[in-house]
């Protein structure tokens, strides 16, 4: 079974070293806060490690991927990376790729797993299991496999030029990513759960993770504030496209009047509205009934149309 494509969440945790022997001097390399360890000090906790600074703060290292796996059992594995937080109240979130040596296979038993890397910029070396004040250009490996509906893993870190920085399991990382199911931003597309400032449009229809987004959005949402109102409750619903490497909002909602549910299947005709940041810049919807043939069964026409561009093809 093929993993699905689209939008991952990956979070690199640093075990609890009450949970783990300690390294020689402090956990990965960090000097040992004292106001962790309040209120330590009774019964076995006078025998574990204590909490650093280090094994908090790489638990809150997130890093959206957007995943594209090819093949059919087995195959590389393409897409992009950013990092949205790194658990610390001040930062300009440093930037990060997806290598192009990422796979995927599938053994015997239907288990995936996964192998990609990180090319981290910049990064606060603690987050990582170092013992430096930064770091730059950071290899961060993660192996996974799936577990349900997570791939779990150890991590692997290596400085520039290839010396190793943190391994697993001596410095406890490990490597959580499970697929975003959550609302998405309108404009950006990433999930408005992990965002700095989450907000809404004034109708309440469009949501976006902060508000820099809903600036840039906000001439496009002009454009399809109107039709938007056709979408939104229980009988419309959101999702995100792709085209030419841009992701973009679709709305789609039941045009006969039921309920637009993946498992209604008494509905067969569509409307659909696609946000106007796709490929062609231009807001538009769309009829399609699944019941008849494309070309016949689907109409196109323009929301709020200002621009000559030609509609898009039946295609």
């Amino acid at each position: 079974m093929r993993p699905v494509n689209g939008l991952y969440l990956l979070r690199l945790h640093v075990s609890p070293p009450r949970y783990r022997a300690k390294e020689p001097g402090t956990a990965a390399g960090a000097e040992s806060d004292p106001a962790l360890n309040e209120g330590a000090g009774d019964g076995d906790d006078q025998q574990k490690p204590p909490l650093t600074t280090s094994s908090i703060a790489a638990d809150r290292l997130k890093v959206i991927c957007r995943l594209r796996f090819h093949g059919v059992r087995a195959g590389g594995i393409s897409g992009s990376a950013r990092i949205i937080s790194t658990g610390r109240s001040s930062e300009s979130s440093p930037r990060a790729s997806l290598t192009h040596d990422g796979v995927w296979s599938t053994d015997q038993d239907g288990a995936v797993s996964v192998a990609f890397s990180l090319n981290v910029e910049r990064i606060e070396s603690d987050l990582v299991g170092g013992n430096s004040s930064e770091l730059t250009n950071v290899t961060v490996q993660f192996p996974g496999t799936m577990a349900g509906r997570v791939f779990v893993g150890a991590v692997t870190v290596y400085k520039a030029g290839g010396g190793l920085i943190s391994k697993s399991p001596e410095n406890g990382i490990r490597a959580v990513m499970k697929e975003v199911t959550s609302a998405r931003c309108a404009k950006c597309q990433d999930p408005i759960e992990y965002g700095r400032s989450p907000c809404h449009s004034p109708c309440g229809n469009v949501a976006y993770c902060s508000q820099s987004c809903q600036g840039a959005h906000q001439l496009h949402y002009d454009r399809i504030k109107q039709a938007i109102g056709r979408y939104s409750g229980p009988h419309g619903a959101k999702c995100t496209a792709s085209s030419g490497g841009i992701e973009f909002g679709v709305y789609w909602a039941a045009a006969t009047g039921g309920t637009a549910g993946a498992h209604n299947l008494t509905v067969t005709a569509f409307n659909i509205l696609v946000d106007g940041t796709n490929p062609l810049g231009v807001a538009y919807e769309m009829r399609v009934d699944v019941l008849i043939d494309a070309r016949s069964g689907t109409s196109v026409s323009y929301v709020n149309p200002d621009t000559g561009k030609p509609l898009p093809s039946d295609s």
